[in-house]
């Protein structure tokens, strides 16, 4: 498949323009920029990071055509291009890139997409009515007009929409579909343009708002709203963004940076030997990924503080899961189940998607669980020293876990580290590689659980949940959290002009009572890093 003859060059001016250049093939037009008056924010323009060319990725083009269209073909996901991660999220602008393969992929998803709306009639006279005796061109030109818009999230300056038009009339027999083509493989509709350098156009704005909040483009609705200057200040846009949270896409979108925040999609790659641990199946291994799925939505719906995701007692049991578990399964599906308080499961750290995920194939390995705690829920970042010793072998002599990793934290190059780390991975260390629990370890010893961890009032504790406990009053986790966001909502790492940004946010939502991922985003939208725009290398 080849790509048309102007997308090459349409493409180069465009990711010159998320450079800071000026121009284009075919040049959107300019909204005057509408004087706003500061955001809520205290952060000098200065310390905004930089604005990359964003491109869709697998989810948000699969979100955005459901909402253009309706409906979308159950393979066009098999179409797109794998999605890639960079600190943690699939959306991050400076890994994701347009490769000959993924233009290639992309054609095939421009042609699936308009093969299956144009060839059912239904699908083709909801999206394209055009009735005698209107002529077909003057229809083929409104719809382009129209529906473009949509696709580019703005109006199509005049030579946009003849151009358009010129590649329908050049296919009289599917115009539409010709049509379609072009707008789904434009730049416009691939990336999420920005032309304006500090204060955003209000469809700029609109677009940044959606992808947000729902996930995908915005609708025909918003774009007037926006044009209407709803969002041109920092009250209209959290009102908005109030407004988009109460669609059910919301929940989507905001499950989505929960999810990938707390590596749930890791789980899928905790694989283990069958003779071992027959227990873990593949089917269990999803199903545990979907547990965590759930409980991260079951906090979202319940609108309660997220933190309370580290402590609740609720969890969901399958015919899968439910072995694990040592409970008796349900009839069908997924159960919700409310464990007691005497029940060794209770919180995020308890489940056995995430004790799978963070463990080693056949040990618990308090360090990597220690790892987890440390990078995803504190944010402090590890690399590993060179010339560090190997640990010493599992089996040797009569060394329980606890004795083995003292004797590896004597060496100098390991102290360090791994002071920060067991003493947070002995908390779980009764669970299982799988998560199963136990009372005494692979030699039959009884397991110690205890740990500590400096930073805390609170510096003993003994387990997961007085662990859990701990880290969900913590402002270091309320701090993180915060990082993901700024990460998962600018498509970007975060970057040293943030840090006043984050401090600043986990301190007015998180540490002031309101701990919901929903409030955290209402605040974010009216800050000047949202409503604002720097070409990259403009500030680094």
């Amino acid at each position: 498949m080849t790509p048309p003859a102007w997308y090459a060059p349409a493409l180069a001016a465009l990711l010159a323009l998320g450079a800071g250049c000026e121009g284009s093939i075919v040049a959107p037009p300019r909204t005057p920029s509408t004087p706003q008056r500061p955001g809520t924010s205290e952060l000098p323009p200065a310390d905004i990071g930089p604005t990359w060319l964003r491109q869709l990725n697998a989810s948000e083009y699969l979100a955005t055509t459901r909402e253009l269209f309706g409906a979308v073909p159950p393979d066009l996901a098999g179409l797109l291009p794998t999605p890639l991660q960079a600190g943690g999220f699939d959306n991050n602008a400076e890994v994701i890139g347009l490769s000959d393969a993924a233009l290639v992929a992309y054609q095939a998803a421009a042609e699936r997409l308009s093969q299956f709306v144009t060839e059912h009639p239904q699908r083709l006279a909801a999206l394209f009515p055009c009735a005698a005796p209107t002529p077909r061109a003057e229809c083929v030109r409104a719809f382009g007009r129209t529906f473009g818009r949509r696709a580019f999230r703005r109006p199509l300056s005049p030579d946009e929409l003849d151009a358009l038009v010129a590649l329908a009339a050049a296919r009289p027999e599917d115009d539409v579909r010709a049509l379609l083509e072009g707008l789904l493989l434009s730049p416009s509709f691939l990336f999420r343009v920005e032309r304006e350098v500090d204060h955003l156009s209000p469809y700029e704005l609109a677009t940044r708002l959606s992808f947000l909040v729902l996930g995908r483009g915005p609708s025909s609705a918003l774009l007037d709203r926006a044009e209407a200057g709803a969002l041109s200040t920092p009250e209209g846009l959290a009102a908005e963004a109030t407004r988009l949270l109460e669609e059910a896409e919301a929940e989507d979108a905001l499950a989505r940076f929960a999810g990938q925040w707390l590596q749930v999609p890791r789980v899928r790659y905790a694989e283990r030997s069958p003779t071992a641990y027959p227990r873990w199946t593949p089917a269990a291994r999803a199903a545990a990924e979907a547990e965590l799925e759930l409980v991260v939505r079951t906090q979202l719906q319940a609108h309660a503080p997220f933190f309370e995701v580290l402590t609740s007692p609720v969890g969901f049991v399958n015919a899968d899961l439910a072995p694990l578990y040592g409970v008796t399964p349900p009839a069908s599906g997924f159960e919700k189940r409310q464990w007691p308080s005497d029940s060794p499961r209770g919180g995020l750290l308890t489940l056995a998607g995430t004790l799978a995920s963070t463990a080693k194939l056949e040990v618990t390995a308090p360090i990597t669980r220690g790892l987890y705690v440390r990078m995803a829920l504190m944010c402090e970042p590890f690399s590993v020293p060179a010339n560090v010793p190997p640990l010493p072998a599992s089996d040797a002599g009569a060394l329980t876990e606890r004795e083995r990793l003292a004797q590896h934290r004597a060496a100098p190059a390991c102290a360090a580290c791994h002071a920060k780390l067991e003493p947070l991975g002995f908390a779980l260390s009764r669970y299982d590689t799988i998560g199963v629990y136990r009372e005494t370890d692979a030699r039959g010893a009884p397991i110690d659980d205890r740990g500590s961890f400096s930073g805390f009032d609170e510096v003993d504790f003994r387990g997961p949940k007085e662990l859990s406990a701990q880290l969900e009053r913590s402002p270091a986790v309320a701090a993180c959290a915060v990082r993901h966001f700024v990460r998962f909502a600018t498509g970007r790492l975060d970057r040293p002009g943030d840090e006043r940004l984050i401090a600043e946010l986990a301190r007015e939502v998180f540490q002031a009572g309101d701990a919901r991922l929903q409030t955290l985003l209402v605040r974010f939208v009216q800050t000047d890093t949202f409503r604002h725009r720097r070409a990259p290398g403009a500030t680094e």
